[in-house]
């Protein structure tokens, strides 16, 4: 073999063994390793023992020893076309001669071999990238990219990635297809890991987005109905008369109110204070604290932006109904009465009296006689008088 450098530095080894695989970039990934494997180790003991004296072979010369040692065929030579091979061989000898340069620089060795080192993490990529491209195709997709979606989408996923982990380590190679194939897929997932991690990502944010508002809407604190916070309760007897200081209780016996248990003993309903309302308040009863299952609750204006709960009793009053009174049960439901409504002069209807001789309801007893009708007025003329 014959000498090409005295440099005999860990850069100078790493850079002697890239070469080297270089020569038997013709074999199985999995042969290769075999032949060069303990190679920078050997070298690097090899020059501590020799000290300045020692010196690297030439890489072509010692693949072939390596192949001849191993009971392989030489490599086949380098088939030679017109001028674009050539113009290929050349520019393949001057990359590989400013790869060698490169090499010797320590930081760029180390971070070859570092790089070389993660080759496991990159088959494991490429079989789960297959996976997402193809996934949607196979219906094994599922709401984030490359997640699969049942048990057939697992083994699916996983053959994927024992396949491309076999074929890195050089194996289910033994036939030209196979290998065609290794290399397709390696330059479609090359091409699609940017797109495929881009999103991923982005499904990642909308599926916690979407937990995040699940939750949201699940945590609201108090009475809700479909998400939406209850402010105030409004009971109406049998004949849809209006009713107050109702208190009401859950079927364990335990006081309903709208604001939750931790909040029971507030002294306002802090969901709606500051922009969000009106403000209930709970009726206060010497001795019991603030009651929040007596229902309607009085409320602070919604004009009082922010209540200070130690003047929100002084601040509140009766809450406005939302109906009068309502349709009595067991009668048609009828548009509900939201109370007396003003008469077009604007000024407020005559009530009907009450007297002697009326009735319940401020009508005439059947004993009063018939009210006589007023007499008409009489009729414009025309004419002369």
């Amino acid at each position: 073999m014959t000498d090409t450098t005295t440099q005999s530095g860990p850069a100078s080894i790493a850079a002697f063994a890239a070469r080297v695989r270089a020569e038997l970039n013709d074999l199985p990934a999995e042969e290769v390793d075999e032949l060069v494997d303990g190679l920078e180790a050997d070298l690097a003991d090899q020059a501590a023992d020799a000290g300045e004296g020692f010196a690297l072979p030439d890489a072509v010369a010692y693949a072939a020893e390596l192949r001849a040692a191993a009971g392989l065929e030489p490599r086949a030579p380098r088939r030679r076309g017109g001028r674009g091979a050539a113009l290929l061989e050349r520019w393949r000898a001057r990359a590989r001669s400013e790869w060698e340069r490169a090499m010797q620089v320590p930081l760029v060795a180390s971070a070859a071999a570092f790089v070389a080192s993660l080759r496991p993490v990159w088959w494991l990529l490429r079989g789960w990238v297959f996976f997402a491209i193809f996934g949607a195709f196979l219906g094994t997709a599922h709401s984030v990219v490359g997640a699969p979606a049942n048990i057939g989408a697992w083994i699916v996923l996983l053959a994927l990635i024992v396949a491309s982990v076999q074929w890195g380590r050089g194996l289910w190679l033994q036939r030209r297809w196979l290998r065609v194939t290794r290399s397709a897929v390696t330059a479609i997932t090359a091409v699609a890991l940017p797109f495929v991690l881009v999103d991923f990502m982005n499904s990642l944010e909308r599926a916690a987005y979407s937990v995040s508002t699940t939750y949201y809407e699940a945590s609201t604190p108090g009475l809700a109905v479909d998400g939406v916070r209850v402010r105030n309760i409004f009971a109406y007897d049998a004949q849809g008369n209006p009713l107050d200081g109702v208190q009401l209780f859950d079927q364990n016996g335990s006081p309903l109110n709208t604001v939750g248990q931790e909040d029971s003993v507030a002294a306002s309903d802090s969901y709606f204070n500051c922009g969000g309302g009106p403000v209930t308040v709970p009726l206060t009863v010497a001795g019991r604290g603030g009651l929040w299952n007596v229902y309607p609750l009085n409320e602070v204006p919604a004009e009082d932006a922010c209540v200070d709960p130690a003047n929100a009793q002084g601040l509140a009053a009766p809450a406005p109904r939302p109906y009068d009174s309502v349709a009595p049960i067991g009668q048609a439901a009828t548009e509900p009465s939201a109370g007396p409504s003003p008469s077009p002069s604007g000024e407020p209807s005559a009530e009907p009296s009450v007297g002697p001789n009326a009735g319940p309801a401020g009508e005439p007893s059947p004993s009063a006689g018939p009210t006589e009708a007023p007499s008409a007025a009489p009729s414009a003329t025309t004419g002369d008088s």
